[in-house]
This record gives C-alpha cells, sequence and structure tokens, in this order.
C-alpha cells in the first residue's frame, strides 16, 4: 500500500534525524519526497508499506524529527482508472 504523508520536520531536530538515517537507526526510505515551496521543512513524501500499521511503525520513528500533520492512503493514477472502468463496465 502506498501512504502520502505531510509532516513538518523539528528544525532543532535535523542534526539527530541525519545521524539517525546515517547510523542505520532510521532504516525507512520513502519512494517520493517532496518539499513546500513555501516551507522547506514541510514534507510531503510517498511511504510504501504493507498496511496501517506498518505506516504507523514508520510513523512512530519519524514523530521524534517530525510533526505528522496528514497520512492518506493512495493508489496510482493508473490503478483508480482501472477501478474506475471496472465500476463503469
Amino acid at each position: 500500500m502506498l501512504f502520502y504523508v505531510r509532516y513538518r520536520l523539528k528544525n532543532e531536530k535535523l542534526a539527530d534525524l541525519a545521524d539517525e538515517v546515517h547510523s542505520g537507526g532510521f532504516p525507512y526510505k520513502a519512494k517520493h519526497v517532496f518539499a513546500s515551496m513555501e516551507d522547506s521543512l514541510t514534507g510531503l513524501t510517498i511511504w510504501e508499506a504493507n498496511d496501517r500499521a506498518g505506516i504507523d511503525e514508520i510513523l512512530s520513528k519519524l514523530k521524534n524529527f517530525a510533526e505528522v500533520f496528514e497520512v492518506i492512503p493512495v493508489v496510482s493514477a493508473e490503478y483508480a482508472q482501472q477501478r474506475i472502468f471496472q465500476e463503469l463496465y
């Protein structure tokens, strides 16, 4: 499953997050990472996890470094199109 996550990094924790990532303490990699043009600390990411419990595990590690605002299960445009056509025909 894919999850869209919007969060804001805690400026005072950036060095700690970098240390965690480099040491392997935060072993997760988002599939896609973007930042807000208005606020570079606001992250807009797509994560992959088996289910909601899996994304919650990832976010439990991220909460030390960021405030999570939004988590939304998402599908690709191709998958959505297939579902729409299946429902119509």
